[in-house]
């Protein structure tokens, strides 16, 4: 019965006489499936593509490999102008049907379009699940297409995934390197890749490649950035790690002064100063350097330095201060001080005016600081030094 419906069919017989037929067929079996594809058929032919491929669903859901339903289903999506999802259609069978992989490739950028614009959409409106969903789709489909790297990309940065941006850029640069990728790869390298890949990078990167002045003035930050990485790379493993703690001590605060400032490093130590709470302090040897250049203090009454209370902000850009103070050459926003003055509010002014932070509601002079925030501090204060020493100097240290 299926059969002479088809031949009807092929000879042009009305597709409604041949639905009557298949109906008749479904009545005596509501799972009889060929039937529901003939009948299907003569929905498509009568131009009811949607009717056609609801009813044809369930069947290649329960028998994806059943071709001649699997192939009518995915041509009435597409005549419904569902192209999307007539491309999953003709994907899921284009490894068994020679003209389902044929129209799987026509219709892909198509496909892939309409995706595109269905992820923007969702991003635009903060619907970041719906966004990941799309974005499964078009790794699916074009996994190494920039198009869909990029959207990758756009998705990790709102979400704050810096290591997934980071593998996604170093994906992008295979396939369709720019230099504002450049640039930012190797900003992301700094921060949570590798260190020497991110500033051989953006040492190779020429900044008149750049077309925005903005990407130009990062691409100096970041250089100066990665220099001054560098240089904590080469420090010894205990001072590294007091970048990583969440308080500073004084103690903490005085070693990497020391570690950072060879003028403090390689000072010669006379009559340093009495502080009885250091003899036997792991930092002994910075503390007293630092103390005796007088970056920071001991109490001269009581003969002590305190190197297990918290650094606070205030002492950080005092001691900062002090040592731009006896730079070579000067820094033009302490050309007309003789001393640092004992002052929160002056030492905060001070602090913006050298450009430590970048404006006073952030001093919190009395506020502990992090490892992190420290040498955030440290690095603009070196800057206005003339820039990094040079490694070889911390290495031989």
């Amino acid at each position: 019965m299926v059969r002479a419906g088809y031949d009807e069919l092929r000879r042009g017989d009305p597709p409604a006489g041949v639905a009557s037929r298949a109906f008749g067929l479904l009545d005596d079996d509501p799972d009889y499936q060929p039937a529901t594809v003939l009948l299907s058929q003569t929905l498509y032919l009568q131009g009811r593509a949607r009717e056609a491929a609801n009813r044809l669903a369930p069947i290649v859901e329960l028998l994806p490999d059943y071709v001649p339903a699997a192939l009518l289903h995915a041509r009435a999506l597409e005549e419904t102008g569902d192209v999307v999802a007539a491309y999953r259609a003709y994907v899921d069978l284009a490894e068994i049907q020679l003209v389902a992989a044929r129209q799987a490739t026509t219709l892909a950028d198509p496909a892939l379009d309409v995706l595109h614009r269905r992820f923007d959409d969702a991003m635009s409106r903060g619907h970041l699940e719906e966004s990941e969903e799309i974005l499964e789709n078009l790794a699916l489909w074009a996994p190494d297409a920039a198009r869909t790297l990029e959207s990758r990309r756009r998705f990790q940065v709102t979400t704050s995934d810096a290591e997934g941006e980071l593998d996604t850029l170093r994906r992008l640069l295979e396939v369709d390197p720019t230099p504002e990728r450049q640039l930012r790869t190797g900003i992301l390298e700094l921060e949570v890749g590798d260190l020497r890949s991110g500033l051989e990078s953006l040492e190779t990167l020429d900044p008149e490649s750049l077309v925005e002045p903005a990407d130009r003035d990062q691409l100096s930050q970041a250089l100066e950035r990665g220099r001054f990485l560098r240089r904590l790379d080469l420090l010894p493993v205990q001072v590294r790690g007091i970048a990583e703690l969440g308080e500073l001590s004084r103690a903490d605060l005085a070693s990497l002064v020391y570690w950072l400032f060879p003028s403090v490093r390689f000072a010669p130590l006379e009559n340093p100063p009495i502080a009885a709470d250091i003899l036997d302090h792991p930092y002994r040897q910075e503390i007293l350097k630092v103390a005796g250049q007088e970056v920071m203090e001991v109490d001269e009454t009581l003969h002590r330095f305190f190197p297990n209370r918290s650094a606070t902000r205030s002492e950080t850009f005092s001691a900062l201060l002090g040592l731009l103070l006896d730079g070579e050459p000067r820094p033009a926003c302490l050309g007309d001080v003789t001393e640092i003055k004992d002052s929160s509010a002056w030492i905060c002014d001070r602090a913006v005016r050298c450009r430590l932070m970048e404006d006073v509601g952030g001093c919190l002079p009395s506020a502990a600081l992090s490892g992190k925030e420290a040498l955030v501090f440290f690095q603009r204060g070196l800057a206005q030094l003339g820039g990094p020493e040079p490694v070889e100097s911390l290495a031989d240290s």
